[in-house]
Order: structure tokens, then C-alpha cells, then sequence
């Protein structure tokens, strides 16, 4: 049950891809944890408000960011968007998923056919920046809420799950009492708040990979069938005219409504949040922070590609989200620390600090 839970906070499918000495840089926050009552997007329309309007626009979904053009006069970055519309901007701050970093913005490949798929970025980012994008690990946590019947007379409680091993390795799927792999996996159900008859639970990897893949029909079939094996289930007294007649009868509990996430299968994130992997350090995210181009004297070089520029055009590309926060990746407050740190980038590079 440990095991899970440290799972779930990780993103990890497995405790075996942990870097331990990463962890250790790992900052908690004190305080308790707060909900926002209207979720996340207040927070948003409270900082958009301040912006122009038109200012941001929607579903423009980004094709290709060009940078580093030596051809370029203005040294602005060009990114073409898959609707044919073109943004010019001097600076570019990425702040896509590292799941879509690893997907999009490694090197050019072929595929079996031949055929070329182009990074993100032309040119493609440079070699030390891609192998930070290839080590850090990028991990998956959906969340799936079941609104139950409510009961009569109780509350429904946190329930933590212990399976048998030897049950577990001995059970037969696709039988009335089996309990799928990716529910043994998961580590409890708990109540959104604590008289609430909405249960939220986690399902974590390649678990979660395979639940985004079946119907909410399936997903309840398998929450059923942990939930009665598990006694989970509502006392009710049923009697007739006869009081003598009365007995008490255990119903099952009844999911009214189901609400899942599916962060691995959308193509705008592919995953959930990061995680410092074997293999890879702390100073790899530091690395994936680092803006592009770096600058060396009075001239521009990419060490990637080799291009030189005698004209220096710092910040054309700056890199925030939680995965390239150090202390507090994988974290909410990371990602808005992360925007912090750019913006203020950009402000000292303007000389709008004091003290600049």
C-alpha cells in the first residue's frame, strides 16, 4: 500500500525508476493542502483579466517554433501554427508538458516508412538540452471521482487497500470474482471531503494507461468488485407489516455518476508531471530551465548546430512548467514558480528590476 502511495505522488509506474539522491533536493511546503472552490481556471480568468483583450488566443495549436534563423533580419522567432497563422515574437517561453517535449522536440526521425517527422523546434534544440528531456522521467496520475447513492444513515470512510499476494498471483481474470491488476494496484478510495459521497481514487503508470482505454461501464465493473470484496457494503433494515419480519440486509454500493481524467492519451500533455529518473540528476533540470541560445562573447553559438550569429539575440526561447523547477517539480506551485523565474528573466534582461 506504501508502495502505491508513493506512486501516486510521483507519477512513477514503478519505485524502481527513482532517483533516491534526486529526492532528497525535494521541497514540501508546510501548511495543509487547499482547494480552490471553483478550481484552477478562477485563478487563470483572475490573472487574464489584467491582460488586453485579445491578448491570448485559443486553439491555436503550434506546428513548428523557428529559431536561430541566421536568414531571419528581424532575429524574432517565427511560430507557425497548424492553421497556417504566423506569430512573430522576440522571446518564446515553452511551457508545454515534458511529455510533449519528448515526444515533439527530439531529434528528426524516420519511421518505418522512411519518412521524416520534424522536431518542434527548427533547428532541432540542441544535444545537451535534448538528453535533458530524454532523462528526466515524465510519469501518469489520473484521478477518477464516483458519485455513490448516497447512503441512508452513514458516511462512506476512507478505505486503504492490503491485496493478498499469493491471491493476486493466483487470480483469474474475466471471472465474477476477480479484481482487475490496475485496481489491486491502486492504493485506497476516499471521500472529496468528509461527509461527501464522492469518492475519488488514483490510478497511477501504465495502470492508468490501460483504464483510459476501457468504458466508464468497465471502470465501475472493476471499482464493484474491489468495493464488495472488500465488505464495502450499506447496512439496510427491510421489514414488512410483521415487525417479527424485519432483518437486515447488506446492499451493495450503487455509482451514480462517473468523472475520470485521461492525461496519457491527450496528445497536449501526454502524461501528468515529472519525476527526477535513474540516470538523470537535478542538474538536468536545471539544464531543461536553461534559455536558448546561450551566448558566448559577443557572438551567438548553438552548440547543436553549429550556427553563429555575431549578433547576440539572447532569450529567443525560455523554458518553464513544473519539470524545470528543481525543488518543486511536480507540483502546481513549481509551475507557477517556474513562470515567476522567466518573467523575471525577461524583466532584468529589460533592466525593469530594481537594482538592474
Amino acid at each position: 500500500m506504501r508502495e502505491h502511495v508513493e506512486r501516486s505522488v510521483t507519477g512513477a509506474d514503478s519505485l524502481h525508476h527513482l532517483s533516491l539522491a534526486a529526492n532528497e533536493e525535494y521541497w514540501e511546503y508546510p501548511g495543509e493542502h487547499l482547494t480552490i472552490a471553483k478550481g484552477y481556471s478562477s485563478v487563470v480568468h483572475s490573472l487574464a483579466a489584467e491582460l488586453p483583450r485579445g491578448t491570448i488566443q485559443f486553439n491555436k495549436k503550434v506546428k513548428t517554433i523557428d529559431w536561430l534563423n541566421p536568414y531571419n533580419p528581424t532575429h524574432v522567432v517565427h511560430v507557425h501554427c497548424e492553421d497556417g497563422s504566423l506569430v512573430e515574437a522576440d522571446h518564446v517561453i515553452i511551457t508545454v508538458s515534458l511529455g510533449v517535449l519528448k515526444a515533439e522536440a527530439l531529434t528528426t526521425i524516420e519511421d518505418n516508412n522512411g519518412d521524416e517527422h520534424k522536431s518542434l523546434f527548427q533547428p532541432p534544440l540542441p544535444q545537451w538540452k535534448q538528453s535533458a528531456i530524454s532523462k528526466i522521467g515524465f510519469g501518469l496520475v489520473d484521478k477518477c471521482f464516483l458519485a455513490m447513492k448516497k447512503p441512508r444513515n452513514s458516511i462512506y470512510p476512507h478505505v486503504q487497500f492490503i491485496f493478498d499476494e499469493k491471491e493476486e498471483a493466483n487470480s483469474t481474470e474475466g471471472t465474477n470474482t476477480s479484481i482487475p491488476m490496475w485496481m489491486r494496484r491502486n492504493f485506497s478510495f476516499y471521500p472529496i471531503h468528509k461527509t461527501s459521497n464522492v469518492l475519488c481514487m488514483w490510478v497511477i503508470g501504465c495502470d492508468a494507461l490501460e483504464v483510459e482505454t476501457l468504458s466508464d461501464e468497465e471502470v465501475i465493473d472493476g471499482v464493484m468488485k474491489t468495493m464488495e470484496s472488500f465488505g464495502y457494503r450499506e447496512e439496510k433494515v427491510i421489514s414488512s407489516h410483521n415487525e417479527n419480519d424485519a432483518y437486515t440486509n447488506k446492499e451493495p454500493p450503487q455509482v451514480e455518476e462517473i468523472l475520470r481524467e485521461k492525461w496519457g492519451s491527450n496528445p497536449l500533455f501526454r502524461g501528468s508531471y515529472s519525476y527526477v529518473a535513474i540516470g538523470s540528476t537535478g542538474d538536468d533540470i536545471d539544464t531543461l530551465s536553461e534559455p536558448l541560445p546561450r551566448l558566448s562573447g559577443g557572438s551567438c553559438v548553438d552548440i547543436g548546430t553549429g550556427i553563429t550569429s555575431h549578433i547576440p539575440r539572447p532569450l529567443q526561447l525560455l523554458f518553464g512548467g513544473e519539470a524545470t523547477h528543481r525543488q518543486c517539480y511536480s507540483t502546481t506551485h513549481g509551475a507557477f514558480l517556474s513562470g515567476v523565474r522567466e518573467a523575471q528573466r525577461l524583466m532584468k534582461h529589460y533592466g525593469l528590476l530594481k537594482g538592474t
